[in-house]
């Protein structure tokens, strides 16, 4: 389909058409409002990229400017009304194709030929009003639309956030494009396209790669995917396919290396080796679920588990079906921990005080970090750290824990396992975002302490001495985590241990609960 960036392009895939939803041919488009903050962005600034030049290496920064500068379109996000036909939906009973209808845009591009909305963001309108504003030649945009149908609670909103949207507040968007539509709303500019593109929610790959004996799949197309997955796993595993929501993230598609698509379900006739999860939080849990059900290696980016409902069902589906799951927590692969462990001169069952004090890039306001369905920081970051400590600990059971919410926002864990390992944890948002996330990180045992600083520093100290300086950078544990996930499953080893999953996300889920007031 067609998507207004700069210009109006062609090739895009269309939006899934899932459960409770509709896809429109839009006829005429409004731009109300201009959305921002909504995501990560960076001015280009070179003191910018020479910092970070300086922590993470010249490889790892011109991955992560060539996957940037590819989100121009996606940062474009818009407040926008409209009106089109029903092209197709779940329920053609309720929306018959061909019906005149009003919906809502609340975060998509400039314009796109088709939208597909939930049923709550479209209304009924008569022929005639989408008859005054259908143009022959093309697609109708307003570039004012009508300001009284900007709703805050609705700016931004998407119907994965697991927020209700706002009905009085719809209430009133619709009673205002009525009034606009009624009206002649002004001038416009007419993006050709007489002849509707075909529906495409897929495009398959060109051709396959030689050489990989095993086929992967990854859902979530984010800047992660781009420069941490499909880089460091190509050696062992093929990567055939690709699901991402936003097709603005896909790109235009041609001729790509993998089958593209919009939807986050595997398509039951499709069979990979591999599934790889990093896209939105709560969405982890079914997919990995889907994988292990079909005899797939799953691999997920953190977390595994949103809710104690998610890990009840992971844990039973990993016990039926004895399938392999790797989660993917950074910290394990950095080799500055196995150091540590040498340097702390512990034996097994030992326990190791950690205590890290965690700085986090303030959030946009609209980012989907902030949705309920993703949980609080603790989940969406917290749990590196919490992991890290109970990795430490060979995942020693907690015994206790307590979690204070700061005024400003920052958050602060403690926990002790039955092994006796004591962890204090402090989150903030308050700093400077030069480079990105960084933490401070001590671990204590007996008379002996590392420090680690950033992933990337080293302090070993005994009684008397200096035991061990050392540096790396801080980009290599996640290059070295995939390449160890790939070979390993390649060998057949297994994944993570019931009791490993068990233990870290009971856990964290109950600091959650803690955090919650629940």
């Amino acid at each position: 389909m067609y998507i207004l960036g700069k210009s109006w392009l062609d090739s895009y895939l269309d939006y899934s058409l899932c459960e409770g939803r509709v896809r429109i041919q839009v006829s005429c488009w409004a731009n109300v409002a201009r959305v921002s903050n909504m995501f990560l962005e960076y001015p280009r600034n070179p003191l910018i990229i020479w910092e970070y030049l300086k922590e993470v290496g010249v490889r790892a920064v011109i991955r992560k400017i060539r996957s940037r500068m590819n989100e121009s379109l996606r940062n474009e996000v818009y407040y926008s009304v409209g009106l089109g036909k029903i092209v197709e939906s779940e329920d053609s009973g309720a929306w018959p194709d061909g019906m005149a209808v009003a919906f809502l845009a609340p975060s998509h591009p400039k314009c796109v030929e088709r939208i597909v909305a939930p049923s709550c963001l479209v209304r009924p309108v008569s022929e005639d009003v989408l008859a005054a504003h259908a143009d022959s030649a093309g697609i109708r945009l307003y570039p004012e639309g009508p300001k009284d149908a900007l709703v805050e609670s609705l700016v931004g909103w998407q119907p994965e956030s697991g927020t209700p949207a706002d009905e009085e507040g719809l209430r009133r968007v619709f009673e205002a494009q009525e009034a606009y539509w009624n009206t002649e709303p002004g001038s416009f500019e007419l993006l050709p396209v007489a002849t509707p593109s075909p529906v495409e929610q897929r495009a398959a790959r060109a051709g396959d790669k030689p050489g990989a004996a095993m086929t992967g799949i990854v859902f979530g197309m984010g800047n992660y995917a781009k420069t941490q997955i499909i880089p460091n796993v190509d050696r062992y595993i093929q990567i055939q396919a690709v699901h991402e929501l936003n097709p603005t993230q896909i790109g235009r598609v041609g001729n790509q290396p993998w089958s593209v698509s919009t939807s986050l379900d595997c398509p039951e006739d499709s069979r990979y080796d591999v599934h790889f999860m990093a896209g939105y939080h709560h969405t982890h849990t079914e997919q990995a679920i889907v994988a292990l059900e079909r005899g797939a290696v799953a691999v997920v980016e953190k977390p595994l588990v949103t809710t104690e409902s998610q890990l009840e069902r992971i844990l039973e589906t990993l016990r039926r079906t004895k399938g392999k799951l790797f989660t993917c927590f950074h910290m394990r692969y950095n080799p500055l921990f196995a150091l540590a462990r040498e340097d702390l001169a512990v034996e097994p069952g030992d326990p190791i005080h950690y205590a890290c004090d965690v700085f986090e890039v303030a959030l946009p306001r609209y980012h989907w970090y902030r949705w309920p369905n993703s949980g609080s920081h603790l989940i969406s970051n917290g749990c590196h750290w919490i992991d890290h400590f109970l990795f430490m600990n060979d995942y020693a059971r907690p015994r206790r824990q307590q979690v204070i919410k700061a005024s400003n926002g920052d958050t602060t864990v403690t926990a002790e396992l039955e092994n006796g390992a004591s962890l204090h944890l402090h989150l903030t948002h308050e700093g400077s975002p030069r480079i990105g996330v960084q933490d401070h990180v001590t671990m204590r045992a007996k008379d002996r302490t590392v420090t680690v600083m950033n992933g990337s520093r080293y302090l070993a100290e005994g009684r008397i001495r200096v035991l061990r300086r050392k540096r790396t950078s801080r980009m290599d544990a996640y290059s070295r985590m995939y390449r160890t996930i790939a070979a390993a499953i390649k060998k057949g080893e297994p994944g993570d241990s019931l009791h490993s999953i068990q233990v870290m996300n009971g856990l964290m889920l109950d600091m959650e609960n803690a955090w919650q007031g629940r």
